[in-house]
């Protein structure tokens, strides 16, 4: 079935006009509503962003007035590695001194003694050498020739020899006096 409608056209015309403009005007104010709300977040996201910016400078000018507290500190971090790297250039190639000269001391036999122990280690442009003199006493010539050969078994050692061995007076008892000389081994510190 079907409605008829004996309403004029005009009535009719103005009724269809009415019905649209509440129609547009509901759209247009959804419309208005729906950009009310996309500024709404914008404006809110824009004050987020200028508050997390204002807290990165704060906090950026926080840490710049640290850095320059911290300066010091870097230019004494500076000379430690400069001390450093000296000393480990230093040291790269001196002998294990405690190790040998311990070695010596516990292995000089009975009858002969040490008046002097000289340690040299030379370092010129990146040779170096080492080399250990040891001065003393004994009661024979037997007994420097038997400590000479003991220290030419060091892995220490090389090249050890005897530079003299004279018989000498220390008070009223005849003794001999002697000097070994030896090169020493680089050995690596660790």
């Amino acid at each position: 079935m079907s409605i008829i409608s004996l309403l004029p056209p005009e009535i009719k015309g103005r009724r269809q006009a009415r019905r649209n403009r509440i129609k547009y005007a509901v759209l247009g104010g959804l419309s208005c509503l729906v950009l009310l709300g996309i500024y709404s977040v914008l404006v809110f996201a824009g004050h987020n962003a200028k508050t997390v910016l204002n807290e990165t400078k704060n906090d950026r000018i926080t840490i710049e007035s640290r850095i320059s507290d911290l300066e010091k500190y870097q230019v004494l971090q500076n000379k430690v590695e400069r001390v450093n790297t000296v000393y480990s250039k230093a040291m790269s190639h001196t002998p294990a001194w405690d190790r040998l000269l311990l070695a010596v001391g516990s292995k000089i036999p009975n009858g002969v003694w040490i008046t002097d122990l000289i340690a040299n280690h030379n370092q010129e442009d990146g040779n170096t050498a080492s080399e250990l003199t040891i001065r003393g006493f004994a009661y024979s010539h037997s007994l420097v020739g038997e400590w000479l050969e003991e220290l030419k078994s060091f892995e220490q050692l090389k090249d050890v020899k005897g530079s003299f061995s004279v018989e000498a007076t220390v008070g009223s008892q005849t003794v001999t006096q002697y000097e070994i000389e030896a090169l020493v081994k680089e050995t690596r510190l660790q």
